[in-house]
Protein backbone atom coordinates (compact mmCIF):
# COMPACT_ATOMS: atom_id res chain seq x y z
CA UNK A 1 0.00 0.00 0.00
CA UNK A 2 0.90 3.18 -0.61
CA UNK A 3 -0.65 6.98 0.16
CA UNK A 4 -3.46 5.91 1.82
CA UNK A 5 -5.25 8.12 4.39
CA UNK A 6 -6.50 6.03 7.38
CA UNK A 7 -9.35 7.33 10.08
CA UNK A 8 -8.88 5.46 13.45
CA UNK A 9 -10.96 8.31 14.57
CA UNK A 10 -13.25 10.48 12.60
CA UNK A 11 -10.87 13.84 13.82
CA UNK A 12 -7.54 11.65 13.55
CA UNK A 13 -6.46 11.10 9.83
CA UNK A 14 -3.25 9.22 9.38
CA UNK A 15 -1.20 9.18 6.26
CA UNK A 16 0.41 6.15 5.44
CA UNK A 17 3.29 6.28 3.19
CA UNK A 18 3.96 2.97 2.64
CA UNK A 19 2.98 -0.52 3.97
CA UNK A 20 4.54 -4.07 3.36
CA UNK A 21 2.83 -7.09 4.92
CA UNK A 22 -0.37 -9.21 4.88
CA UNK A 23 -3.56 -8.84 4.75
CA UNK A 24 -5.17 -11.39 6.42
CA UNK A 25 -9.42 -12.17 7.53
CA UNK A 26 -10.81 -12.18 10.26
CA UNK A 27 -12.39 -14.92 10.53
CA UNK A 28 -11.78 -18.49 9.11
CA UNK A 29 -12.71 -19.12 5.49
CA UNK A 30 -13.68 -15.60 4.44
CA UNK A 31 -12.52 -13.13 1.83
CA UNK A 32 -11.07 -9.93 2.83
CA UNK A 33 -13.00 -6.84 2.06
CA UNK A 34 -10.95 -3.40 1.58
CA UNK A 35 -14.34 -1.25 2.51
CA UNK A 36 -15.24 -3.80 5.29
CA UNK A 37 -12.49 -2.57 7.76
CA UNK A 38 -13.96 -5.21 10.32
CA UNK A 39 -12.87 -8.31 7.46
CA UNK A 40 -9.46 -8.04 7.94
CA UNK A 41 -6.43 -7.46 9.80
CA UNK A 42 -2.82 -6.24 8.50
CA UNK A 43 0.21 -7.75 9.51
CA UNK A 44 2.63 -5.18 8.75
CA UNK A 45 6.35 -5.95 8.17
CA UNK A 46 7.49 -2.53 7.64
CA UNK A 47 5.42 0.84 7.74
CA UNK A 48 5.89 4.66 7.34
CA UNK A 49 3.13 6.86 8.42
CA UNK A 50 2.76 10.58 8.81
CA UNK A 51 0.54 12.15 10.53
CA UNK A 52 -0.72 15.85 11.83
CA UNK A 53 0.55 16.93 15.17
CA UNK A 54 -3.83 17.38 15.57
CA UNK A 55 -4.25 13.61 15.24
CA UNK A 56 -1.20 12.76 17.37
CA UNK A 57 -3.13 14.81 20.21
CA UNK A 58 -6.41 12.76 19.64
CA UNK A 59 -4.66 9.81 19.80
CA UNK A 60 -2.49 10.41 22.68
CA UNK A 61 -6.00 11.88 24.57
CA UNK A 62 -7.95 8.87 23.46
CA UNK A 63 -5.57 5.89 23.76
CA UNK A 64 -2.16 6.47 25.23
CA UNK A 65 -2.92 8.83 28.17
CA UNK A 66 -6.10 6.88 29.58
CA UNK A 67 -3.77 3.40 29.32
CA UNK A 68 -0.66 4.97 30.51
CA UNK A 69 -2.52 5.44 34.51
CA UNK A 70 -0.68 9.07 34.70
CA UNK A 71 -2.65 12.03 35.72
CA UNK A 72 -1.92 13.95 32.76
CA UNK A 73 -5.08 15.11 30.57
CA UNK A 74 -5.89 16.89 27.20
CA UNK A 75 -2.44 16.42 25.86
CA UNK A 76 -1.53 19.05 22.76
CA UNK A 77 0.73 18.52 20.39
CA UNK A 78 2.46 20.99 18.42
CA UNK A 79 5.12 20.95 15.89
CA UNK A 80 7.94 23.69 15.42
CA UNK A 81 10.81 24.16 13.62
CA UNK A 82 14.55 24.55 14.89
Amino acid sequence: MRNIIIFPYDDAPITVQRLSGTLKPTKAGRIVDMDEVASYRIDAAHAEVRMPAASLSVLMNRYVIPLSGTRLKNISVVSATG
